[in-house]
C-alpha cells in the first residue's frame, strides 16, 4: 500500500463541503493536568459520528459508475457502518454492511437509516468481513475495507492536515488504533509536513496486537475481545497496515485498560463536556495515564461517539 500527501491532500478537496472540519480545541483541564499544552481533536463531532465518514466518502466517490450501480458492502461494528452508509447515500449508491453478532443495536439502526441495508453475521469484525467478501464474489458488489484501502488512509489522513496545520510546531499527537486507517493516514500526513512531531498510538490492552507486532512480540489470533472499546477490538493486526504505514510513521504504541478508559470518558464528560465512546476516549486515558514523552505540545484524537447508552451508565456508576 502506498499513500502520499497529495493523496491526502486530493482527498480533503473531495470532502470540503461534504465533511466537518471538526474542532480543535485547547483543553486547559488536561494542559494542567498533564503540564503540557493540549489540545483535542473532537471527531466524535464528525457526521455519522465518528472519522470513519472520511475515509468512506473519499472512496466511494471514487468508483466507477458500473461500480456504483452495483453497490457497495462493508463489515463494521459501527462507525465504518455507518460512515459507508451515509457516503452512499450521498452518492445515490445501493449500500450493504454486515455487522458482527452483539454489535450495537444503535449503530445497527443508525446505518438502516441512512439507507444501508444490515445484516449480522459472524462474532467479530474479522468474521463480519469474511462473509461480506464472499458476497462480494456472488453479487459483484465493491467491498470497502475498513483500513486497507489507500483511499481509506487518505481520507482519514485529512485529519492529519487539519491538526498540523492548526499547529504547525505540535510535538506530539495521540492516536486510537484498532485496524490502523486513522493513524496510518494522520501519521503520514503529520510527519510529512512536522517530521519531528510524535505519532504515538493507542489502543486496549484486551485487543494489544498491533502494540505487540511494533514490539516484535507474537501474535496471536484472539477470540472476541470483550472490552467498552469495541471500535479498536481488532482480532488480530494488519501486518499490512503494520509495514505500510505504522512502522515508518508511528514513533510508540501504549496499551490501556477499560478502567483508564472509563475514567477518560468520565473526565470528556465532566472536564470538557463532550461524549465519546469507549474507543474514541482511548488516547485521552494513554495522556492521562501513560506518562508519556509528549514535549511542550500535544494533540489528542477523539475518534468517535457513538456510544452504547448501557456503557455510559455503567461509566457514571463508578
Amino acid at each position: 500500500m502506498r499513500v502520499t500527501l497529495q493523496m491526502i491532500q486530493e482527498a480533503r478537496l473531495r470532502l470540503a463541503g461534504v465533511i466537518r472540519s471538526t474542532e480543535l480545541d485547547k483543553s486547559l483541564s488536561a494542559s494542567q493536568f498533564l503540564g503540557v499544552e493540549t489540545f483535542i481533536k473532537f471527531e466524535n463531532q464528525q457526521y455519522t459520528g465518528s472519522f470513519k465518514f472520511r475515509g468512506a466518502y473519499n472512496k466511494i466517490s471514487l468508483l466507477s459508475d458500473k461500480q456504483k450501480k452495483i453497490g457497495v458492502i462493508a463489515s463494521s461494528a459501527g462507525n465504518h457502518a455507518q460512515g459507508v452508509a451515509r457516503s452512499s447515500q450521498l452518492l445515490g449508491v445501493p449500500a450493504t454492511v454486515i455487522m458482527p453478532q452483539g454489535a450495537s443495536l444503535v449503530k445497527a439502526e443508525a446505518t438502516r437509516n441512512y439507507g444501508a441495508q444490515v445484516i449480522f453475521h459472524g462474532e467479530v469484525v474479522d468474521e463480519a468481513i469474511e462473509y461480506a467478501q464472499a458476497l462480494v464474489k456472488e453479487k459483484g458488489y465493491t467491498f470497502i475495507h475498513p483500513y486497507e484501502d489507500e483511499f481509506i488512509v487518505a481520507g482519514q489522513g485529512t485529519i492529519g492536515l487539519e491538526i498540523i496545520e492548526a499547529l504547525p510546531h505540535l510535538e506530539s499527537v495521540i492516536v486510537p488504533v484498532g485496524g490502523g486507517g486513522l493513524i496510518s493516514g494522520v501519521a503520514l500526513a503529520v510527519k510529512s509536513i512536522n517530521p519531528r512531531c510524535r505519532v504515538i498510538g493507542v489502543v486496549s490492552d484486551k485487543a494489544p496486537g498491533m502494540m505487540n507486532l511494533s514490539l516484535g512480540l507474537p501474535v496471536e489470533t484472539q477470540k472476541k475481545p470483550l472490552t467498552i472499546a469495541d471500535g479498536i477490538a481488532i482480532k488480530k493486526p494488519s501486518p499490512l497496515m503494520y509495514e505500510s504505514f505504522i512502522k515508518p510513521y508511528v514513533d510508540e504504541i501504549v496499551c490501556v485498560s477499560d478502567d483508564e478508559i472509563a475514567d477518560a470518558l468520565v473526565f470528556l464528560m465532566e472536564r470538557m463536556k463532550s461524549v465519546a465512546e469507549g474507543s474514541g476516549a482511548a488516547g485521552v486515558a494513554a495522556a492521562l495515564k501513560k506518562n508519556l514523552k509528549l514535549g511542550a505540545s500535544t494533540c489528542i484524537i477523539v475518534s468517535g461517539g457513538n456510544i452504547d447508552l448501557n456503557i455510559v451508565s455503567k461509566v457514571i456508576e463508578r
